[in-house]
């Protein structure tokens, strides 16, 4: 199974998962390859262009099946000829993370200090083309606040960095980040 996310992302948790309990019911191993680069268009396109012999599947996330397509103008692969769909394995909500040795404990602590320019020096991430790059997005247009763009080639990365503080936050999901933007947005 090509997973085009890194290891240890949701995606590739869930894969492990489902392929341990495929392996005990077809008797056959899983081997799960973690190609992560290009917000997924790089694994994604080596499953699209595999030999169409049953061996290789793969395991992505919404963003590369909705939203990746949909904000490149060239793709080399086609997600709607290119790949069948075989079954929804989960349904992840995230939301915006901060460090524990920072003192921003809610969305409004963080949004009061970007607007006093508190931290010049500390950086804020999310993935290229991703969902939580839309809910960035959608934070700093909402709340009318600066933000750096640090791409990281998976969510695991960028928690690890802020847990270490590296990076003061990052966006986890689009489905909390859009209703807390709309409510950022009417105050």
């Amino acid at each position: 199974m090509i997973v085009p996310l890194a290891a240890a992302s949701a995606v590739d948790v869930a894969a492990r998962i489902v392929t341990q309990k495929m392996a005990e019911n077809m008797g056959q191993q899983f081997v799960i390859l973690n190609m992560p680069g290009a917000s997924g268009m790089i694994g994604a396109e080596q499953v699209a262009h595999a030999e169409p012999d049953g061996y290789t599947i793969g395991g992505f996330n919404d963003s590369i099946m909705t939203m990746v397509p949909n904000l490149q103008s060239k793709m080399r692969w086609d997600i709607l000829k290119d790949f069948e769909p075989v079954s929804l394995v989960a349904t992840v909500e995230w939301g915006l993370i901060a460090g524990n040795q920072t003192p921003y404990k809610s969305a409004s602590d963080l949004i009061a200090a970007a607007k006093a320019e508190a931290w010049k020096d500390r950086l804020w991430v999310w993935r290229s083309g991703q969902s939580q790059h839309l809910a960035r997005r959608c934070l700093r247009a909402g709340a009318g606040i600066s933000l750096t763009h640090v791409p990281y080639k998976g969510a695991t990365q960028a928690a690890t960095d802020v847990a270490a503080g590296q990076i003061l936050s990052a966006s986890r999901a689009w489905e909390r980040s859009r209703r807390w933007c709309a409510e950022v947005s009417s105050g």
